[in-house]
C-alpha cells in the first residue's frame, strides 16, 4: 500500500495518508474542493528553507515533513497554514488553494515523478477552468 494515496474526481482531490505517515502527519488525510485550487505545480525548490513552525507534524532533517506547518506569508504577512507528506526521495506537488480553504499549500510527495506531473497537469487544467 503506498504511503499516500491521491484521488481526483469531478469535485475534489483526495489525499489519504496510510501507514506509519498518518502517524506523523497526526493526520487521516484531506479533501481539496476543486474550487478551492488557484495553482499545481511540481517544484523541488519548495523543499529548500524554513518549512514553518510544525502544528502538530514532524520534520526530521529534510528526511520527513510531514502534518500541519505555519508560516507567515507575503504580501500582508499573515499566517498560513501548510500541509505537507513528504518524504526524501519523492518529487513534491504543490497545491495553492485561495483563502477559503483551511490549508493555503499543500504539498504531497509522489514516489513516481510522472504521476505528480500527471496529476498536476490534470489539476492545472481544472484550475485554469476556474479562473
Amino acid at each position: 500500500m503506498p504511503r499516500t494515496e491521491v484521488a481526483l474526481d469531478a469535485a475534489s482531490l483526495r489525499i489519504r495518508i496510510n501507514g506509519i505517515d498518518r502517524w506523523l502527519a497526526l493526520k487521516r488525510g484531506i479533501e481539496i474542493p476543486l474550487r478551492h485550487i488557484r495553482s499545481v505545480r511540481v517544484d523541488s525548490g519548495v523543499l529548500k528553507g524554513f518549512k514553518g513552525i510544525r502544528f502538530p507534524g514532524t520534520h526530521w532533517s529534510n528526511a520527513v515533513v510531514a502534518g500541519t506547518f505555519y508560516v507567515r506569508r507575503p504580501p500582508l504577512l499573515k499566517m498560513s497554514r501548510t500541509f505537507w507528506t513528504w518524504r526524501r526521495g519523492q518529487t513534491p506537488l504543490v497545491v495553492e488553494t485561495d483563502d477559503d480553504f483551511a490549508y493555503q499549500r499543500v504539498v504531497i510527495g509522489f514516489e513516481d515523478p510522472q504521476e505528480a506531473e500527471d496529476l498536476a497537469s490534470r489539476l492545472q487544467t481544472f484550475a485554469g477552468a476556474q479562473a
